[in-house]
């Protein structure tokens, strides 16, 4: 799925999986976190990883154990269950993450900054499947809200429900920061980018995983705008907005509209 979202449907749960422990939890021959009696087939074997590793690594062991308690306190109890999980942001610059092959890390509007993978595991009410439909983060509470029959208006955002079944080809404002004067919105498969790289024109910022560190990159710098066809360029190398200079106008004017809709924000 694409930016805030990438939604995947399964039909099972993945907390209290002991195939996920049985590959993270075996880092330099130490189960990580020590309680853990079992660690599968890396047992005995050494992995020289980097301490960043294994801080990770102990915490989607935790996230993992936290998540089979909940989800089986639900099935105890009979009760209907949504789990949701997506990520805020793309990977932080200079830690040796990487959000390949996108541009960008996060603090940036490039897909790499907001383009984040996602699943939903909700037996008997989200039926399994995968969708590559636009969910932000503000259609989080409203599609919650109608995945068990509730409704609240004044909201931001949109219940996506339908669109995971046929993306919508809606205009719609991915982010926008005032302080930093940056954005992106989307119309299909058409991305429109302000300053993508909002207070940072650096490489590891705005540049590409898999390119050398002298490469300018474009679409960074205050006004700077660019539109790319994420259908052809997903890696956004390509600025298409002359060939388009429509689709251009109306998604710069919504990026705009928000900006006068937008409370001060701070700065990132």
């Amino acid at each position: 799925m694409r930016w805030e979202s990438g939604v995947r449907r399964v039909d099972r749960p993945h907390g209290n999986a002991p195939a996920l422990q049985e590959v993270v939890l075996r880092i330099n021959g130490q189960c990580v976190p020590p309680s853990v009696q079992r660690c599968g087939p890396l047992a005995g074997k050494q992995l020289e990883v980097l301490p960043s590793v294994i801080d990770v690594g102990a915490l989607v062991a935790a996230l993992d154990e936290q998540v089979g308690a909940v989800f089986e306190a639900f099935e105890a109890r009979k009760r209907p269950l949504v789990f949701w999980f997506l990520g805020d942001n793309g990977p932080e610059a200079g830690t040796g993450a990487s959000a390949f092959p996108f541009r960008g890390a996060k603090r940036t509007v490039f897909e790499g900054g907001i383009r984040t993978p996602s699943f939903i595991y909700a037996p008997g009410i989200v039926a399994p499947g995968e969708t590559n439909a636009v969910t932000r983060i503000v259609d989080v509470g409203p599609t919650l809200l109608g995945l068990v029959g509730a409704t609240v208006r004044g909201l931001d955002g949109r219940d996506v429900r339908s669109d995971w079944e046929r993306p919508s080809n809606e205009d719609l404002v991915l982010f926008y920061d005032k302080a930093a004067r940056c954005g992106a919105a989307v119309r299909g498969q058409y991305k429109y980018v302000l300053n993508g790289g909002c207070l940072y024109s650096d490489v590891q910022h705005v540049g590409w995983p898999d390119d050398d560190e002298d490469e300018d990159p474009p679409c960074v710098g205050p006004g700077v705008e660019c539109l790319f066809d994420l259908d052809k360029d997903p890696t956004e190398r390509v600025d298409v907005g002359n060939s388009h200079p429509a689709v251009l106008a109306a998604l710069r004017a919504l990026l705009f509209d928000a900006e006068i809709d937008s409370a001060p924000s701070r700065v990132l």
